[in-house]
């Protein structure tokens, strides 16, 4: 009877893990209002993957340059970081810069005054369903146009 107790208690203590894989960022929107942020501009396009392994997480932005624009763009931001799932829709962790490289040191400059994605240690809340995961943290530092009506970045990712 005490064995069937403590494996129930240890079979409800454990909690869901995001699936570890790759996942492409399809959108990040604001989390007040109906305001979805741009994966670049006229003259750039961002593609964004994470990572997830087991205790880690690997964050890759690659911002280039569309074919009609008036310059060259090749730059690849990393934020490399630990996290650890606390409840079942909620981790801890970080994800600060470990390395940003670009084709001109210009815009090396440029993205390291503009991070992207770089997270502090803080409480994320995550949903996983069908190869979408969805992940959001109200004290993200980077809130992006989020912040000016209060709110913070919703990302929405898609397992590859």
């Amino acid at each position: 009877m005490k064995t069937l107790l403590i494996a129930f208690l240890i079979s409800t203590t454990t909690f869901a893990n995001i699936p570890q894989g790759s996942y492409l960022l399809d959108k990040i929107a604001c989390s007040v209002g109906n305001k979805t942020l741009k994966l670049g501009g006229k003259f750039m396009v961002y593609t964004i993957t994470l990572d997830v392994f087991e205790s880690k997480m690997r964050m890759t932005a690659i911002a280039k340059n569309r074919p009609w624009a008036p310059f060259k763009l090749d730059c690849v931001q990393q934020n490399y970081g630990d996290y650890s799932i606390i409840s079942n829709d909620t981790y801890e962790g970080n994800l600060p810069l470990e390395s940003v490289k670009c084709n001109s040191s210009l815009w090396e400059k440029i993205l390291r005054k503009n991070l992207f994605g770089v997270e502090e240690q803080s409480n994320f809340s995550y949903s996983y369903s069908d190869g979408k995961l969805v992940v959001q943290n109200p004290n993200s530092i980077t809130k992006y146009s989020c912040a000016d009506n209060g709110g913070h970045a919703i990302y929405y990712y898609t397992k590859k």
